[in-house]
């Protein structure tokens, strides 16, 4: 009978050993650590290529990056599960800080930021100093951003970007991007 267990720990007291359970399960490096291999290039994505490579077969194809629906969770990993894509992995604590220390990681992470928004018609300059100007238009845009209402499935995939951006240390430009999507 566990019900005599469960009246031991409600209260203050199961609120903090749930909290301390997950700080330190978030703070041991899981045993795939699959984001970080992916952004290390030391692993391949869902369509079955390295971070690399995407960057170079995948950049400015349209038809393709809307056809695809699983490169999203591995370019912009969030600390939820996918509910699309199982062979990804949620975007841990530990994860998360290494990603923001790491600068051939964050080179890549801002590689992926770019490609996105390319696809999506904007542009974004990461040495910009002030929010202004930090994401603009491109000449495409119309067209590009007509595929986003079209394809509504692009919501999503820009909420799991903006998400990720502020998990990965790339928050300063969450605003100038969302700013041109209104």
């Amino acid at each position: 009978d566990l019900s005599g267990l469960t009246r031991v720990y409600m209260g203050e007291t199961e609120l903090n050993v749930a909290r301390d359970y997950a700080t330190v399960v978030n703070a041991v490096p899981p045993p795939r650590n699959l984001n970080l291999r992916f952004y290390r290039n030391r692993c391949l994505c869902s369509a079955g290529v390295g971070i690399d490579e995407f960057f170079r077969t995948w950049s400015r194809d349209y038809e393709r990056l809307e056809r695809a629906h699983d490169y999203i969770q591995w370019l912009f990993p969030s600390p939820e599960a996918s509910m699309f894509n199982y062979n990804s992995q949620a975007l841990t604590q530990y994860e998360a800080e290494v990603m923001r220390r790491d600068p051939s990681i964050q080179r890549r992470l801002k590689r992926s930021v770019a490609l996105f928004l390319d696809f999506l018609g904007l542009q974004i300059d990461f040495e910009a100093t002030s929010e202004e100007g930090a994401v603009t238009r491109g000449n495409d845009a119309a067209a590009r951003l007509l595929n986003v209402e079209t394809n509504p499935h692009n919501f999503l995939r820009i909420s799991r970007l903006v998400r990720c951006m502020g998990e990965v240390g790339l928050h300063r430009w969450q605003r100038p991007l969302l700013t041109q999507l209104a």
